[in-house]
């Protein structure tokens, strides 16, 4: 009859508002999981570029007397002082010889 129609009809719509709350509620939780996870894959990549990682690899980053960062010999002279980086610390030295590789005196 009606009622019944009308009785089963509402057991279903609850049962379904039931079933969509539940996965509503998990969405925010899912959500979260997979932010953490790129999170951590970002974290894992920006620390594989990391300066001072690269250092510990055996890395050394020499840099002119203002600072700037040599990338070629025909940066320095004869006489430039250069600061090197490395893991545990920095040494400073002075060029006495700058040119493509096979130039320098014997």
């Amino acid at each position: 009859t009606i009622a019944k129609a009308a009785a089963r009809a509402l057991e279903n719509a609850d049962r379904a508002i039931v079933r969509r709350a539940t996965l509503l509620a998990a969405l925010p939780e899912r959500r979260l999981e997979v932010d953490e996870r790129q999170a951590t894959q970002w974290r894992r990549l920006l620390a594989a570029y990391d300066y001072q990682r690269q250092l510990e690899r055996g890395y050394s980053v020499t840099r002119d007397a203002e600072g700037a960062v040599v990338r070629s010999v025909a940066a320095v002279a004869s006489g430039d002082m250069l600061v090197t980086q490395v893991a545990d610390g920095a040494m400073i030295s002075v060029v006495s010889d700058a040119g493509p590789p096979g130039d320098s005196p014997e």
